[in-house]
């Protein structure tokens, strides 16, 4: 596959192309960041760190809020929007475009950054003259009171209402299941995954939260520390879309948890990665990082984030065939690595069995076992049978393999010939249990691309 120097938005409306249409183009995205406590400022990133109204999903959600409720609620949103600070912002998300309207700062901030942006005026032109799909978003803010906060999504319209919240990490959720169930339509697969370009093979990694996704997407984007012959390059740290079995990002910024640089630490005490990691946060726009003594507190709040361009952390790349498809589980039973076949992987999947981590809903949750089929629970319009197709043609179709690894502490200690209890593993014992787990996967890599080199 020819490499992909930039990002270009994918065509998806392949019947509006057909009659003429000829796609959407790039937009710039703003540099400057409002000050969200007097817009009429602009903040440099490293000095803003907002605090939402709520650090959590909205109390009072509903995904299949009728069409008399969603109208109901955006005329309430209209009103709060006439006051003095208005922003609209436009979109594409793997093609789709999705509008918001906010009073804002923060959650217009945000999209801007988190987002590829393009004209809405050439949106409302396709979608009057082609009929292109337009996914719809409000935030309004009225006041802040955590418990008035909602968010709603209207399944015949693709129009979701935030209200009383700006906590941005639902809503790009939101945002990302809403465009996903319009691109489905075309044919086009939404993953809750991360997917890394090695030396133009693919490795999806689609794992619960806590089990190793981040640690092994890192590993993977920095692949030549393990093998100097070759080359990482991150195409999504957390979502993607695939289409043919090809995958592309959703993002043009990230939106990570800061909670992987510990605050007891001086910089001098840091290990590498942790301290490069601090330098990025402290140069990016924050949001629920408080600030103490004069220093960004980044493991302080379970749910704190920071908004940073995915290329100050690794290459970056657009287009990625994918290859291997890796699961990751967690726990003391499961064997460590195991090729699943179709069938198989079908039911860890739908099945999405995972343990609930801190900040990662209510507290009382924290530690017990949930299920999200899929490992998805962004799905505003889930399609079971769809998901199955696509699933499985990764494997049946394409090429590509299922592998699950178990990434438990104590299993993996067995496999790398460690005779430690868990409690007495060092953080040198686990790094020779992580570059052995990414070994081990860049040699199932290279044996799964042989194979289909000789199809």
């Amino acid at each position: 596959m020819k490499k992909s120097r930039g990002y270009e938005i994918p065509k998806v409306f392949e019947e509006a192309h057909a009659r003429g249409f000829s796609g959407f183009q790039l937009a710039p995205n703003p540099e400057e960041l409002l000050d969200p406590r007097d817009p009429d400022r602009t903040l440099r990133p490293e000095r803003y760190s907002h605090e939402t109204v709520l650090k959590r999903r909205a109390p009072n959600a509903n995904r299949q809020a009728s069409l008399a409720e969603i109208e109901a609620l955006k005329a309430k949103a209209e009103q709060v929007l006439a006051g003095p600070h208005r922003y609209e912002a436009q979109a594409v998300i793997g093609g789709m475009p999705v509008r918001l309207r906010t009073n804002s700062p923060h959650a217009s901030n945000f999209w801007r950054r988190n987002w590829f942006l393009t004209d809405p005026a050439a949106v409302d032109a396709a979608a009057g003259r082609y009929g292109v799909a337009v996914v719809r978003m409000w935030c309004a803010l009225e006041r802040r009171d955590p418990d008035s906060a909602g968010a709603y999504y209207c399944r015949e319209t693709s129009e979701c209402v935030f209200w009383n919240t700006d906590y941005y990490g639902q809503m790009k959720s939101w945002a990302l299941g809403a465009a996903g169930a319009e691109l489905a339509r075309f044919g086009i697969h939404s993953i809750h995954g991360a997917c890394v370009d090695i030396n133009g093979h693919g490795v999806l990694i689609i794992a619960p939260t806590g089990t190793g996704k981040s640690t092994y997407t890192q590993l993977l984007a920095y692949v030549e520390a393990l093998d100097p012959r070759l080359t990482g390059e991150i195409n999504s740290d957390d979502w993607v879309y695939v289409k043919d079995g090809v995958a592309t990002p959703s993002e043009r910024h990230i939106y990570v948890r800061t909670n992987a640089v510990r605050d007891d630490l001086d910089e001098a005490a840091m290990d590498p990665g942790m301290a490069k990691l601090k330098g990025i946060f402290d140069a990016s726009p924050a949001e629920n990082v408080p600030v103490g003594a004069g220093r960004r507190l980044y493991s302080e709040v379970p749910n704190s984030r920071c908004m940073i361009d995915p290329g100050t952390l690794a290459r970056v790349t657009f287009r990625t065939p994918i290859d291997l498809i890796v699961l990751l589980r967690r726990d003391d039973r499961s064997p460590f690595e195991r090729f699943l076949s179709t069938v198989e992987a079908l039911a860890v999947l739908e099945e999405g069995e995972f343990t609930v981590q801190p900040g990662a809903g209510p507290k009382e949750q924290w530690g017990k076992l949930a299920k999200e089929p899929w490992y998805n629970p962004y799905l505003l319009r889930p399609d079971r049978e769809f998901e199955r197709r696509m699933f499985a043609s990764y494997q049946d179709v394409h090429g590509a393999r299922y592998l699950i690894y178990n990434t438990g502490a104590a299993v993996c200690a067995r496999e790398f010939g460690i005779k430690k209890p868990v409690e007495a593993l060092t953080h040198e014992d686990y790094q020779r249990i992580i570059e052995g787990t990414g070994r081990r996967i860049l040699e199932r890599l290279e044996e799964v691309a042989a194979a289909k080199r000789r199809r």
